[in-house]
């Protein structure tokens, strides 16, 4: 995992020993989060979108489920798979593909039943 961690790194400018990220790569990161908070709304969730450092973003879809951009990439992390407790790391380049594959996930699904399901007046 870490050397696709690696590999999904920004490019960033380094001044005696800080670390400065472009300021177009934080404004690419927030417009990917919007589009993807935007597809998600479309499907009747509402997820929160967050600035991280390192000019990322991160939306929170379902408990359990945080997808990660740098304005080009998605990817997150799925703990559920057949691989017995190992993590699998899903990425997409489009906010349909996530969309799309998010909407299939178990906890997301969850998340749509409980939501969907009409409140009984006490």
């Amino acid at each position: 995992m870490t050397d696709l961690l690696r590999l999904l790194r920004l490019p960033t400018i380094r001044r005696r020993g800080a670390v400065f990220v472009r300021s177009s790569n934080v404004r690419a990161a927030l417009t990917a989060a919007g589009r993807l908070q935007t597809a998600f709304a479309r499907h009747g969730l509402d997820v929160d979108a967050h600035q991280l450092a390192r000019g990322r973003a991160a939306v929170s879809v379902a408990r359990g489920v945080l997808v990660y951009t740098d304005g080009f990439r998605f990817w997150w992390v799925t703990w559920d798979t057949p691989r017995r407790g190992k993590p699998w790391v899903t990425h997409h380049t489009t906010t349909e593909g996530v969309v799309e594959e998010l909407l299939q996930h178990p906890a997301v699904v969850k998340r749509r039943q409980i939501t969907d399901t009409p409140h009984l007046p006490i």
